[in-house]
């Protein structure tokens, strides 16, 4: 390689020499068979790879293989140009993971793009790739899809995120309806103890966590203190209703009762045909016999009423959130049919 090298550098001038190894690189993404197939032609025996300067990378920018000519940039401006490139690809690919001179890259990468086309195109990268975690708002990749005037609120936000997950999940199960918890705390003892005349809407930090721990049992209590705190009112350093509500994105107070009141129903139909003798019920549609406590039948996935609902044992790719409404089997992550990541994924313990 050297020796082509340095034929190569005897036939121009050393200003040109100078040109080709700081100009503007150009930045090609391959597939893993285009690569093999550009690694083949640098070790043939053809005369391309002795006119062209040519290396190829892996994603961190490590060079795998080289032309004769190929120079390593020695400018500061074709070193960053290269960078920001390197850091926009890793961006296609989904990554939320970066260092603080990635992220610089990205950000100079991205400087014509506004926040919303950002976030936007990365949604669709992330949706069309199968990729485990999809919340970026708790990574550095937040850096760079969020003003640098409201990097303060990231880790809040997300929280937040989290924390309304979580608490449709409760409201699914009719274990907890969060609009009653806190109006019960509201109208305890604890609750009013010396509070003001305005205060009736709302609840001190300490009894505003315990009312969230309620709705989210399975988050560490720093993680919900911390969350609280955020809600409260920086003046009286209570938490209102409007925040509670704002913060964990509960549904209006009647869906959230009929959810409750749903699954309640639900769960005692279950115990009660677990209590009978034949132990099982026959499904109106398709008069598969179902076990008792199988509210779902596990042929038509129907209920016992007639209804299409989730089986214990699976999880749907919800349409509200884009998906396509397909049962998927509890231990994947993403949907088969559509590769929709599940929208509970961010509060999930693996």
């Amino acid at each position: 390689g050297d020796v082509y090298k340095r034929q190569y550098q005897r036939r121009v001038r050393d200003d040109d020499v100078n040109t080709l190894n700081n100009s503007a690189r150009l930045v090609v993404a391959l597939s893993l068979a285009e690569a093999e197939t550009v690694r083949r032609l640098l070790h043939s025996a053809s005369a391309l790879p002795h006119r062209t300067a040519l290396a190829l990378r892996t994603l961190d920018g490590r060079v795998m293989d080289a032309s004769p000519l190929y120079a390593p940039a020695t400018s500061a401006a074709a070193e960053a140009h290269v960078a920001a490139c390197l850091a926009a690809l890793a961006f296609f690919n989904g990554d939320m993971y970066y260092d603080d001179a990635a992220l610089a890259a990205l950000d100079r990468a991205l400087v014509r793009a506004p926040m919303g086309a950002r976030r936007a195109f990365f949604a669709e990268c992330r949706r069309l790739r199968r990729r485990e975690q999809c919340d970026w708002t708790s990574t550095p990749l937040a850096r760079v899809l969020t003003p640098p005037a409201e990097w303060d609120q990231l880790r809040v936000r997300a929280l937040w995120r989290q924390l309304a997950t979580a608490a449709a999940a409760v409201v699914r199960t009719g274990r907890v309806d969060p609009y009653d918890e806190f109006d019960a705390a509201v109208d305890s003892g604890a609750a009013a103890a010396g509070a003001a005349a305005g205060d009736a809407e709302s609840l001190p930090i300490g009894d505003a966590v315990v009312v969230v721990s309620r709705c989210a049992p399975d988050f560490a209590a720093s993680d919900v203190a911390e969350a609280v705190r955020h809600m409260a009112e920086p003046a009286t350093g209570r938490v209102t209703r409007a925040a509670f509500v704002d913060a964990l994105a509960l549904p209006p107070r009647a869906d959230v009762a009929e959810a409750v009141r749903s699954a309640v129903q639900r769960r005692a139909l279950r115990q009660a045909l677990a209590a009978t003798t034949a132990a099982s019920w026959r499904c109106r549609n398709c008069t598969f016999a179902n076990a008792a406590t199988d509210d779902v039948c596990g042929m038509c996935e129907l209920t016992w009423s007639g209804e299409r609902a989730v089986p214990r044992d699976k999880w749907v790719c919800r349409v509200v959130d884009g998906g396509c409404s397909f049962y998927n089997p509890e231990e994947l992550f993403f949907c088969e049919m559509c590769g929709r990541t599940r929208a509970d994924l961010a509060t999930m313990r693996l």
